[in-house]
């Protein structure tokens, strides 16, 4: 489970030139609804999403997180309520009206990593989730989990991830 993409840093300076009331930090609420409308758009999927409370559950990670629950296949996404300074100073650049334009991109980047590890851990295709150049013949799900650990698939999720998110939002601005 990763955290916020960089590629949004890069967006948001792209925007910013067009002056607007700022937004505060995003509430819950509206991280919420981020989640909600991702998922809605997600039925082809087929995949259940849970929403939890991040510090209830123990899980430190800013903003969104997700990951994919193996027992049942479903997204579980953790809202963080904690407001990240650091997150704070980038979403006072973004006008209040388009904060939805960018927390769906990411929500959508935090359930890419679910729909991806679906794809190795239950649907072991490993052919579409391993980076290319990497063996996929004879891959087994303790493989595929081994390449994980070792750290280099992480790059290539995020990049994954990442091409999503921009995908929605480029939809979403046109």
């Amino acid at each position: 489970m990763k955290a916020v993409p960089s590629v949004f840093a890069a967006l948001f300076f792209l925007f910013c030139a067009v002056p607007s009331p700022a937004a505060p930090y995003p509430s819950p609420g509206q991280r919420w609804q981020a989640i909600d409308e991702i998922s809605a758009r997600l039925m082809a999927e087929k995949m259940d999403v849970k929403v939890l409370d991040a510090i209830r559950d123990g899980v430190q990670l800013p903003l969104i997180a997700a990951g994919l629950r193996l027992g049942d296949g479903t997204c579980i996404v953790y809202v963080n309520e904690v407001v990240e300074v650091r997150m704070e100073k980038v979403f006072r650049m973004v006008p209040v009206q388009d904060m939805p334009i960018w927390l769906n991109p990411l929500a959508l980047h935090e359930i890419a990593h679910s729909i991806e590890q679906r794809g190795a851990y239950i649907r072991r295709r490993f052919n579409l989730v391993l980076p290319p150049g990497m063996p996929r013949e004879n891959i087994t799900v303790q493989g595929y989990l081994a390449v994980v650990k070792s750290g280099s698939v992480e790059t290539w999720a995020e990049a994954l991830a990442d091409i999503v998110s921009v995908l929605y939002f480029k939809e979403a601005v046109s």
